[in-house]
């Protein structure tokens, strides 16, 4: 399986009145995958009828929150506006994920953004089964080029210690 392209950022907003979450705050939300299906930090089946919301790091670690709450907690809010490989909605039952969009205002991802973000759902073996196809949004004109990173601001070297 390739590698996947984790340098891959989103612009966001600045806003005030959102909620930012300190890294202790944010451990609560890290999933990760155990017999093919998500789990929380405690090892707990997620369950998020409705729609959460999730966040991939570059480093490839995934943040799902349970709750968009619209003018208090947003993707931008999971790792306090920092750059990220992906972000969007998502529906989870049992563990396992059957919902999946690139819907986010704040960092408007690419579906390149996407790509990424079920290719790291696949490495680490989640059972995407019962996924329906994607729901893409295009919400950029341009579409992640190798420059878009320094078209946002966002250098190789820059270091973010969320």
């Amino acid at each position: 399986m390739e590698k996947i392209n984790k340098e891959s950022f989103g612009d966001v907003s600045r806003e005030e009145g959102i909620v930012m979450f300190t890294k202790e705050q944010r451990l609560s939300f890290l999933v990760y995958v155990q017999e093919g299906k998500l789990v929380n930090f405690n090892g707990e089946l997620l369950n998020i009828n409705e729609k959460g919301i999730y966040v991939m790091d570059k480093k490839g670690n995934i943040y799902i929150h349970p709750h968009y709450v619209i003018g208090k907690i947003h993707h931008s809010s999971i790792l306090a506006q920092a750059p990220v490989a992906a972000a969007g909605d998502i529906r989870v039952k049992e563990g396992i994920v059957h919902m999946i969009n690139n819907r986010s205002g704040h960092y408007k991802p690419s579906e390149v953004f996407m790509q990424q973000f079920l290719e790291e759902l696949k490495v680490r073996e989640a059972n995407l089964n019962y996924l329906k196809e994607p729901e893409i949004y295009r919400s950029r004109d341009d579409f992640w080029d190798s420059d878009a990173p320094e078209r946002w601001g966002f250098k190789d070297s820059d270091n973010y210690d969320y």
